[in-house]
């Protein structure tokens, strides 16, 4: 299909006539081949295409004219900037061509949308393309192995969150302990919450034990999320705080009761000296 339209400027001599060739014009299609929607920084971007014709009623691989061009573009929140350009390579099989593009390791790419544009002529018809992908940083595992200290006022879990990517990266990460299971970490509403970052090397673990302060026992809920980019892995843990035991007073020592202290009394005289003097 073919649409065109004409726009009259400020004079009858000033026009402009804009064409759209739809990537299915009557008996071509230009077709994208196992796309990727998000790429990781880092990553290679591979961008197949396959033209078609059609043929006794079916759509059947057929070489182009030439190899098709493509533009690569991305919105830096003013105007359109050019990455690549050029022409694509065909591959073996009949009528598939393929471009790849190295998105740079760099955090400021985290959350840029990549715009790519295709045009082909087969049989001298013009056909077009357009996709766009999105650069979301490298993923991450978080998973809560288990809450270690349940006793007031101290809670403790373990954690371990993973680069699932194929480049380090610095996550944010935050934690909470909840009541509710709608009620996610931040916004002031959480029992307690703590928040820090980690930078984690492509495919490596990183094991930690965070801590919260609570003031009463009850049923409550762990919970972690890690960012990347605007997008986040979360796992949650629900758990019993239970009140410290209230120690047992020790008795005070009870001593035994002492006697008083008795006067020395001489023993009565029995004969000797003294009574025979007596008898004299």
């Amino acid at each position: 299909m073919v649409a065109s339209t004409t726009f009259n400027g400020n004079s009858g001599t000033d026009t402009e006539t804009l064409t759209f060739v739809s990537p299915y014009s009557g008996n071509y299609q230009l077709e994208a081949v196992g796309w990727n929607q998000t790429y990781d920084i880092g990553d290679t971007a591979r961008f197949t295409l396959r033209t078609l014709q059609r043929i006794s009623g079916t759509f059947t691989a057929t070489a182009a004219d030439n190899a098709p061009t493509y533009e690569l573009r991305y919105w830096d929140g003013a105007t359109w900037q050019s990455l690549a350009s050029g022409s694509m390579t065909a591959l073996g099989a009949t009528g598939t061509y393929e471009i790849t593009y190295a998105i740079p390791n760099d955090s400021a790419w985290i959350g840029r949308k990549v715009a790519v544009s295709f045009s082909a002529v087969m049989s001298g018809t013009r056909i077009n393309n357009a996709r766009e992908i999105e650069i979301v940083g490298s993923p991450a595992q978080v998973v809560i192995n288990s809450v270690t200290d349940t006793t007031v006022p101290t809670i403790s879990a373990s954690v371990r969150i993973t680069n699932e990517g194929t480049a380090a990266f610095e996550y944010t990460y935050e934690y909470c302990v909840v009541t509710s299971d709608t009620n996610q970490c931040g916004g002031g509403d959480d029992v307690a919450y703590g928040s820090a970052a980690k930078l984690i090397q492509a495919g490596a673990n990183f094991d930690t034990t965070l801590t919260l302060n609570i003031t009463s026992a009850g049923n409550y809920i762990f919970k972690t999320a890690v960012w990347w980019s605007n997008q986040s892995s979360k796992a949650s843990k629900t758990f019993t705080a239970t009140s410290e035991p209230t120690p047992t007073p020790t008795p005070a020592p009870s001593g035994g009761g002492g006697g008083g202290g008795g006067g020395y009394v001489a023993p009565a005289p029995s004969g000797g000296l003294m009574g025979t003097l007596a008898d004299v």
